[in-house]
Order: structure tokens, then sequence, then C-alpha cells
């Protein structure tokens, strides 16, 4: 191993299956300024090379989480599929393509089983197949977003300035495209109707798209570059972020300027506003994450739009790298251009105590654990969706055509990590990460991590 590795050791198993011996990678987690370490024991579990070529730019679970799509600068969309045997998960053929052939505008109907092209014969801790179940071709240059419909229409949009419409249950089939003026940078459905989707493009322009019809309904024109969007949970509303570091947020409806939210330092070399590079709403909408190339993560409130907390320590300054909270909301998971990847506990149950000489800011976090995860930068990482008594994943991608899945025991959760883009955790569920680097073959990683001393999480009686 070169030293460019970090503190990566590695041991010999046998396989109690075949009698083969296999090796695991152990990594050793940093811990800053927190006084109870919750990462351990973190291993390499699955890589996944070969497919892609060049960097991948983006990487998302569908709302099942039987599905995973990656895509980036060959212009190729992969879909692949959840491993079966995978606890507390229903296989991809009890969910999404079926769901499929009712939409009014999928134009297309159902197929054999998709997971045909990739049975997985592995063992149970393997969290994805090895081979892609589709590969949609069409786009001409880099994707640099994907989203997912709730039943498994895909969209991807693209520096072709295009946006392309797909479907999991459709082989090397485009269903729709819709053309921009410039590159498109974020795509999103609409929660509630599977016919409308949000784009942000280049031209400053953020456009509201019906897919039966092939048109523009409504579009608003701002003062800068989309770089991300995002619809609220309930509909009502759009987000659209700029390249200068501001949130727009309008009315859906009636399309009506509601307030800028300014992602920004109050001073420093911060003082001027950096690029929005993800856009993220968390418990059921109250709040909203928001990702900059400032180097920071910040959680504002939706109430009043006023700053509840400010996450340091990775390094974010010229990536579209995105952070993402887990299902319960008590983890922030992200990306570095450091080859890190780090994790904050959202409650600051951990900081070191306060002192003469030490003072904690209830709206500041700087603790957080990290892990060397690769020699290249890690674009993102995702918490693998999953039920409360499954392993939990994330999702992990890397600046090279790489896919990884690493292996976490820690003290509260157990779960399983990826090095691709970002991950949305939930307390025991598999997950796993996608990496790409110039030059290097692609892979892909899957990680788990267990806790110690497990607390349940805590419930909430929640009325309207």
């Amino acid at each position: 191993r070169s030293k460019r590795r970090g503190p990566l050791r590695r041991w010999r198993r046998r396989s109690e299956d075949s009698g083969d011996e296999s090796v695991v990678e152990r990594n050793k987690t940093h811990v800053h300024k927190k006084e109870l370490r919750e990462l351990h024991d973190v291993k390499l579990l699955q890589e996944l090379k070969g497919h892609h070529s060049g960097a991948i730019w983006t990487m998302q679970f569908n709302p099942g989480g039987n599905y995973l799509c990656t895509a980036g600068h060959d212009g190729a969309l992969r879909v692949w599929a959840v491993a079966a045997g995978t606890e507390g998960r229903q296989s991809p053929e009890q969910v999404g393509h079926s769901q499929g052939d009712t939409g009014e505008h999928s134009g297309a109907s159902s197929s054999a089983d998709p997971r045909a092209n990739g049975a997985h014969t592995g063992p149970s801790e393997i969290a994805m197949v090895t081979e892609p179940l589709r590969v949609y071709m069409g786009h001409k240059m880099d994707i640099l977003d994907v989203a997912w419909s709730t039943s498994n229409f895909i969209l991807s949009s693209s520096m072709d300035k295009t946006v392309r419409l797909w479907h999991v249950s459709v082989e090397d089939k485009c269903l729709g495209m819709f053309a921009h003026p410039d590159f498109v940078t974020s795509v999103v459905f609409h929660p509630y109707d599977e016919k409308i989707f949000l784009s942000g493009s280049f031209d400053s322009r953020v456009r509201i798209w019906n897919i039966p019809e092939r048109k523009v309904i409504s579009w608003i024109g701002l003062e800068e570059l989309v770089t991300a969007c995002a619809f609220s949970p309930d509909g009502t509303r759009w987000l659209a972020g700029t390249f200068k570091g501001k949130v727009k947020v309008y009315e859906y409806d009636t399309m009506d300027y509601v307030t800028t939210i300014d992602v920004r330092s109050t001073r420093g070399r911060n003082k001027r506003g950096k690029k929005i590079t993800g856009i993220e709403f968390v418990d059921r909408g109250k709040r909203l994450l928001v990702s900059s190339n400032d180097s920071r993560i910040r959680l504002y409130s939706m109430k009043d739009y006023s700053l509840v907390c400010k996450y340091k320590g990775l390094q974010n300054r010229t990536s579209q790298i995105q952070a993402s909270l887990s299902s319960d909301g008590a983890y922030i998971l992200c990306g570095s251009e450091d080859h890190r990847v780090y994790v904050w506990n959202t409650d600051n149950r951990h900081h070191l105590e306060p002192s003469f000489f030490h003072h904690v800011r209830k709206d500041r976090n700087e603790a957080y654990e990290s892990f060397y995860a690769h020699d290249n930068i890690v674009t993102g990482a995702l918490f693998f969706p999953g039920t409360k008594d499954s392993l939990e994943y994330v999702a992990l991608r890397i600046l090279l055509p790489v896919f990884i899945v690493y292996r976490f025991v820690a003290l509260r959760h157990a779960f399983l990590s990826l090095i691709i883009g970002l991950l949305p955790r939930t307390p025991f569920a598999p997950a796993l990460r996608c990496v790409r680097v110039q030059e290097c073959p692609y892979c892909i990683c899957v990680i788990q991590r267990r806790y110690q001393n497990f607390r349940k999480p805590k419930t909430e009686t929640r009325t309207r």
C-alpha cells in the first residue's frame, strides 16, 4: 500500500463456504472534538469495478430502496439492484416496474424480471448485485443529476442540454426528452404529481415541466446561475440554489417569490456566498440542509428561515459535493475533497464539555468523526434506505470510476456505508458507495458500522 492510502490495514479471512481466502480492509477513524467515538471497525465489504468510464457525478436510491442509479462523465445511466436476501428489504420484483405500467407517460409495457441480468449468488453481507441491472445510453455529455419518482421513473439531466425520462422496467429506451438552452444542473420530480418535474439550468432559469404534454408550464428567471433545486415535501413550494450562495424560495401554484436565504458567513473569507451544491429537506420539511462550496453544511429552520446549526470539518471548495441526513435525523454524512468521509451527530451530545478554555456554541458543530475512504476525492455519500431492524449501509462516490462498500462497527447503530455521493441514513440499513477517479478503474464499495450500547431512536407523537 502506498503511504497516500492513509491508515488502512489488511487482514486475510477464509470463506466458510468455499474455503478461499479474501482480503479485508479496515480503516481507522479520526475523532475531532468529541468525547465518545461512535465509529469503530470500518471494513471494506464490496467493490464493483469496470463499469463506468470516467467520473461518477451523481447517485440516488429509489424511494423503495431496491435500486441505485449512478451516472457521470461517460453519459451512461446505470441502475443497480440491491442484493436479494438483504435483511429487511423487499426484492426489486415487488417494487416499481409493475407500478410504472399504469403511468400515463410511461408509454411502455412491463418486461420480464428486470433482475434476471444480474442474479446475486454471493454472501448475504454483499449489498449490491455485481452487474448493473440497466444501462441507459442517450446522453452525449456528462450527466449531472438524477431523480427518482415513487413509481420508479428516472429523470437524468446532462451537459448536453437535455433532460431524459426512463423507467426501470423498460430496457434501452428513452421515454421522453426535454431540451434546454444550456447545461441542466438539477432536476427533481414533484412529490405528489409524477407528471410534473422541476429543472434548473445554467441559463439562470428554473422551469416546471408537464411530462405528458412535453412542454414548460411555467418558469422563473433568476439573476444568477442555478446550481441546485428542490420541492418541499408537501409540494407547495420549490427552492433554487444559485452560484453566488443564495437559496430562493417560491410558491409552486402562483410562482410568487417568498424569500431568499443568504448562505454565507458574516465575516472572514466566506463572507461572500459560494456555490450551492445541494438542497435537501429534512424533518418532514421543517428544516433545510444546504451544502455549499465554502466547506460548510448549514441547517436552516423553514419556520423563520434562520440558521439552526453550521457543520464544519470537510473540504469542499470546487466540487459538487452534497451532504445528506439520516432518516431519523441523528447523523449527517458527507464526502470531502481530502479523500475522507465525515459524520456529524446532530444532537451535539458528544461535544467536549465547555470549560474556561473551551466554549461550545449550539449553532456550531465541529465535533465529527471521519475515515480515509480513497486516494481520490469523495464526491458524495448516501445512507442506504432500510428498515429499523436491518443493517445500515452508506453509498459513497469518489472522483474515480469505482464503487466501494465499507463496513463499520461503532457505538449506537449498525450500518453499511459506501463512497459515492450523499447518503440518507436510517438506523440499521444497508448502503453502498460509488467512487470515481480520473485515469483509474471505477469500483463500488460497501461499508458497515456497528454501534455498541445501542439506544433506540426517540419516538415522537405529532398531530396535524
